[in-house]
């Protein structure tokens, strides 16, 4: 990922969300899909290849509690952490109605070391964050974008040549979204949102992202019990309807409104049900007020 270009990779993501699958056995493209050009769906990525004959049954594996690891001088390895922020704006241009805006400015931080690092997002919401410990789970916060929700990312493990995507949804978004005629759903600013796209992501390939997972299910741990709290798989051909049961293959998301703040210290955990496929478990907190983003691999 170093010898890439973060932008490039950003604008690689979002085109394919927002365009038919490709390269999927899982995914059967809608030609009924419009072309989205600068728009994008809501954008974590997985373990190893499994055999195709994995058991049904398989727990999905957990990435573990880890500390900093140590050189062979005692001292600890560390790292420079890239990655992308990006906005979402509501837009009447395309459909869906989901306009792109670089995360230019934005102050990306960590949560989770003794010091803390930041880094202001470059002209393209690009960021590295220098001198992070190599093993030590962390998550990345995003702030400071005049009326964009703030952005969380997933729990994990600093490793080399990690890369992390945040995606802030604008306030107005999330009004016009949430507004009776499309989910109707009262947003509690006291809660939090997660946003996740469920792929399959070759990080050699050119795009990255080479194909949506349809009729995937997620399951939230602890179960989310308010009356308010919605779970909507996307449908890339009406936004409106909040009654599909798995995801789009056209457009593999997910949106969970509502839920009540939980701390890096007791995360909830998320994991995915597809066929053919095996996911990693995912761990997230949530904040209120705040979008917490989750691009989940499918081996």
């Amino acid at each position: 990922m170093r010898n890439r270009n973060l932008a490039w990779w950003a604008v690689s993501l979002l085109a394919l969300a927002a365009a038919p699958a490709c390269g999927d056995d899982d995914s059967t493209p809608d030609s009924g899909d419009a072309d989205v050009t600068e728009d994008t769906t809501l954008p974590e990525d997985g373990d190893a290849d499994t055999p195709p004959d994995v058991e049904p049954d398989v727990e999905p594996d957990v990435e573990p509690d880890v500390t900093d690891t140590p050189a062979d001088d005692g001292t600890t390895v560390t790292t420079t952490l890239e990655g992308v922020v990006w906005g979402y704006y509501y837009t009447e241009l395309t459909t869906p109605p989901l306009g792109l805006a670089w995360g230019s400015g934005a102050t990306v931080s960590t949560v989770g070391l003794a010091t803390e690092v930041t880094a202001t997002a470059g002209s393209a919401g690009e960021f590295a964050l220098e001198g992070l410990p190599v093993g030590r789970q962390i998550m990345l916060r995003a702030t400071g974008l005049d009326g964009y929700h703030n952005g969380l990312s997933r729990l994990f493990a600093v490793e080399e040549g990690e890369v992390e995507f945040l995606a802030l949804p604008t306030r107005d978004l999330v009004t016009r979204v949430a507004a009776p005629e499309v989910w109707n759903v009262t947003v509690d600013a006291a809660k939090g949102l997660v946003a996740g796209l469920i792929c399959t992501w070759n990080p050699t390939a050119d795009p990255p992202v080479t194909g949506f997972v349809g009729d995937a299910t997620v399951s939230i741990t602890p179960a989310v019990t308010g009356a308010d709290y919605k779970l909507i798989y996307f449908d890339s051909s009406a936004v409106a309807n909040t009654g599909r049961t798995g995801t789009d293959p056209a457009q593999s998301l997910f949106f969970a409104v509502n839920l009540p703040p939980r701390d890096a210290a007791d995360p909830y955990e998320l994991t995915v049900t597809a066929t053919g496929h095996t996911f990693p478990t995912i761990r997230f907190a949530v904040e209120a007020d705040a979008m917490t983003y989750l691009l989940i691999k499918a081996d």
